[in-house]
């Protein structure tokens, strides 16, 4: 044990040096959880954005079909463009979103923070 001075308080080289290290560490694993974190939340915004868009659909489709005077054809259509825009005129969900319909799937899709998620989604069926 090495006397000291008196007045000469502070920490070692060797202490300095193993906070260091063990800092390092933590940030060798907290990093690249951060990056995943934001991934999974982009996707997560865009889950609830396809799920926005099928209740949308759902809710015109009824709303259409309760309101009298609408064939099951043209509630269809009503409730495809209600929750997911003409071709000229995409349906607002908020800005930097694209909510498309192809082949029985909902996709939803951020450009700014990259969020993607797709839903397969059945129309209901007119006879």
């Amino acid at each position: 044990m090495q006397k000291t001075k008196k007045g000469q308080l502070g920490f070692t080289l060797i202490e300095i040096i193993s906070v260091l290290v063990i800092l390092g560490i933590l940030a060798a694993v907290a990093v690249p959880k951060y990056y995943d974190l934001q991934k999974e939340a982009a996707d997560k915004a865009a889950a609830a954005v396809a799920a926005e868009a099928i209740a949308r659909y759902n809710m015109k489709f009824s709303k259409e079909l309760l309101g009298g005077g609408k064939t099951c054809s043209d509630a269809l259509n009503a409730a495809k463009i209600e929750a997911f825009g003409k071709a000229d005129d995409a349906a607002d969900y908020g800005s930097d979103w694209k909510v498309t319909y192809v082949s029985n799937k909902v996709t939803a899709m951020n450009e700014a923070n990259k969020g993607t998620y797709a839903i397969d989604f059945e129309e209901p069926f007119c006879n």
